[in-house]
């Protein structure tokens, strides 16, 4: 994080812009509104200083696993898993797409990315 934000903010606004998509388009289940819920679940209680990241993983099979790091390291396990095939691109999409909310976050993907793959 660059600064200081909790997992409160983060996870409503992820959730704001991810239900809002999917309602313009008519794509809205039960099943969201369940992974939206469990998302808002795993970032409740967090807060993120600058220095530390979160982690976005889509597996082979759709989920996304989340995982949080308080001094920038790559977590090694993850704090919560959500079997939903939509919310791990929709959210991957928004933060760092072509019209993500943050450049600077994909400025620092793409160097974390560079120095992983270097």
């Amino acid at each position: 994080m660059i600064r200081s934000l909790t997992g409160k903010q983060f996870s409503e606004k992820v959730s704001e812009h991810c239900v809002g998509i999917w309602k313009a388009q008519g794509t809205y289940t039960d099943e969201d509104a369940k992974a939206i819920d469990k998302f808002i679940e795993a970032y409740k209680d967090q807060n993120f200083p600058p220095g530390s990241s979160i982690h976005h993983t889509i597996s082979p099979a759709g989920s996304l696993m989340i995982s949080f790091s308080k001094d920038g390291s790559i977590p090694k396990t993850m704090n919560s898993v959500i079997e939903n095939e939509k919310i791990g691109p929709a959210i991957i999409e928004m933060v760092i797409g072509k019209h993500g909310v943050s450049p600077e976050t994909k400025k620092n993907v793409a160097s974390r990315l560079s120095t992983i793959i270097n």
